[in-house]
């Protein structure tokens, strides 16, 4: 399957400038990638899952086309990632992968309250 990424767009969260790519309408998925990837990595799996969901894939801090950020551990980007509030997605179902998980499973253990459901795929979560 040839896929290509939605149009990329840009948030401003706290001078950090995030980049995601969202497609779809309905409940939303979130889309975490791992390392050392990009939203790119979902390309084939959004256009599947935006057929009955709104689907966003985010660069993390620092990769893609995101910014960098000064902290860079996962409680810190798992708050930032929860301040995507402003795009109006109420709870999410956040998928992540790889290196991403670490960042899920923050966001899961704080911001529980924004939470669908947690998939994570292909993680070793550290503590």
């Amino acid at each position: 399957m040839k896929a290509q990424m939605p149009a990329a767009k840009f948030i401003e969260i706290e001078s950090t400038k995030l980049c995601y790519y969202e497609q779809g309408e309905g409940d939303v998925i979130l889309l975490l990638h791992g390392w050392p990837q990009t939203s790119y990595v979902w390309r084939k799996v959004i256009p599947l899952l935006a057929k009955h969901n709104r689907v966003i894939a985010v660069d993390l801090p620092g990769l893609g086309n995101s910014s960098p950020v000064s902290a860079y551990d996962t409680k810190s980007v798992a708050a930032l990632i929860s301040r995507l509030s402003a795009m109006h997605i109420g709870k999410v179902h956040l998928v992540s992968h790889d290196v991403g998980s670490w960042v899920a499973v923050s966001f899961a253990l704080n911001h529980e309250a924004q939470l669908n459901t947690l998939t994570v795929i292909d993680a070793a979560i550290p503590d």
